[in-house]
């Protein structure tokens, strides 16, 4: 019998409690990143001032990629699951999409979260995953492989 991943079981429990993004397209069809592909390359700034480089930075380490906004209801009942994994010792990193740096920093203090984030202005990262739907979240394996992919 195979160990179930941490990842795996919150990603599980994540899926049931949504429901699909807040777009009216097939989420399947807006993906452009699947399961077994590699992680596209991206750069982004955390709000510690610190640089997220993919796929150098995910090597080594199983990490999930959540991509969300402050104005999605589905994003904001999600993020609280998502710090309690964090919490839990799950390395999580939080990526907007098209959100002010004003605006996200605003949700993360009324939500008390503490999980790292990036606030991108644009859809310049979202867009190498997916055209459309969030809550969105990739597990990256340490090699930088997508080992699973939720949308909500």
């Amino acid at each position: 019998m195979r160990p179930v991943r941490f990842a795996s079981v919150v990603m599980a429990c994540l899926a049931l409690a949504g429901c699909v993004g807040n777009e009216p397209d097939s989420a399947d069809a807006d993906t452009r990143v699947r399961v077994g592909d590699t992680v596209p390359a991206f750069t982004v700034s955390l709000d510690d001032g610190s640089a997220f480089t993919s796929p150098n930075s995910l090597l080594g380490h199983e990490t999930v990629l959540v991509f969300f906004t402050t104005t999605c209801p589905d994003c904001l009942a999600a993020l609280p699951r998502w710090q309690q994994a964090y919490d839990g010792g799950q390395r999580i990193v939080c990526i907007s999409r098209a959100e002010k740096a004003e605006d996200v920093a605003a949700c993360w203090a009324s939500l008390s979260l503490t999980m790292p984030y990036a606030a991108v202005p644009d859809r310049s990262v979202y867009n190498l995953f997916a055209r459309s739907g969030v809550p969105r979240s990739y597990t990256v394996s340490p090699t930088g492989i997508i080992t699973a992919l939720t949308v909500e």
